[in-house]
């Protein structure tokens, strides 16, 4: 008589097919995998939308639609607050135990935004940026597994799933010296994070480099932002400009200039827009004011005279993203 064989034991990680059984950060089941048509600047939104996952910012999108606060997705407590919360916490607990650590990028420019102007132009991210001194970074190899990325010009940790891109002094290719941001920079609940001046002069340089690109619209959009930042007087550091180059008064001039910039911060809020664009306004005439006539003094970066820049056309570098 044959016999009969056992049965086989029932798997727990969901079906054949790709990433059934995966936990979902908003916990939602019954999902269905569908095909959507979406335009690059709606997918780098929805992105954001959900710290990173673009199906998770679609169906935070939804649900916010459906409740009727569209204006609130980004920034209120939804799945991406408690994951950009982890975020802030790990990064909190790095410049706990590295005192040399700067946070620049969109990190550093949520905790300026909370501080200066409010709950309502905050926008999350999936991952995050710093800058370290060679001493402090020695340190951090012996304890974490640091990789370098040669494409993107940066080294990297991954700490809980998630990315933190690491500029090492002296070794990446940055527009703003280690030393000099680390001089001028300022704690924000426990994080030490570049000023306001220092992040506008690296967010021009990423977006010289890929201004015609979808990360170069959000570029265009946090340099909009950081100029409605330093409308506000407290803790401006006007010598920290000294990195800027005299071609970056015309190209500032125009983002001031571009109401649609305005408009996808604020989320179509008109009254909103309308506010913040006067205030990145304001925060340009505090740009322009903070120095000289370009022909009246060499330039502090190049030693090179007249002009900031000394002539030189922006070196097409690696995608740096800060």
């Amino acid at each position: 008589m044959k016999q009969r064989e056992p049965e086989k034991q029932k798997s727990t990680h969901g079906g054949a097919g790709r990433g059934q059984g995966r936990k979902t950060k908003d916990q939602v089941v019954g999902l269905r995998r569908v095909n959507v048509s979406l335009d690059q600047d709606s997918i780098c939104t929805l992105r954001e939308i959900g710290a990173g996952e673009l199906s998770l910012g679609i169906r935070m999108a939804a649900a916010a639609v459906k409740n009727g606060l569209p204006e609130k997705v980004i920034g209120t407590d939804t799945a991406g607050t408690s994951f950009w919360d982890g975020i802030l916490s790990d990064v909190r607990g790095l410049c706990a135990d590295y005192e040399g650590i700067v946070v620049i990028g969109g990190a550093a420019v949520w905790l300026q935004t909370k501080k200066f102007l409010g709950q309502q132009f905050l926008q999350t991210s999936h991952d995050a940026d710093f800058y370290m001194g060679l001493q402090d970074f020695s340190m951090l190899k012996d304890i974490e597994e640091v990789t370098r990325n040669p494409r993107l010009g940066k080294h990297q940790l991954i700490k809980n799933g998630v990315d933190f891109y690491i500029y090492v002094e002296k070794s990446n290719d940055l527009a703003v010296p280690y030393e000099d941001a680390n001089r001028f920079s300022e704690v924000i609940e426990g994080i030490r994070c570049a000023c306001r001046e220092h992040l506008l002069v690296l967010k021009l340089r990423a977006f010289e480099n890929r201004q015609h690109s979808a990360k170069g619209h959000k570029d265009a959009k946090d340099i909009a932002k950081i100029l409605a930042l330093l409308s506000e007087s407290e803790d401006r550091k006007p010598a920290a400009l000294d990195h800027l180059r005299g071609e970056d008064r015309k190209r500032l001039k125009e983002i001031a200039d571009t109401p649609k910039l305005f408009q996808d911060i604020a989320q179509s809020n008109v009254h909103l827009a309308k506010q913040l664009r006067g205030m990145a306004k304001r925060g340009l005439d505090y740009v322009e004011t903070a120095h000289e006539p370009e022909s009246s003094r060499p330039n502090r970066v190049t030693g090179s005279s007249p002009g900031y820049g000394g002539g030189k056309k922006p070196r097409q570098g690696p995608d740096i993203d800060y």
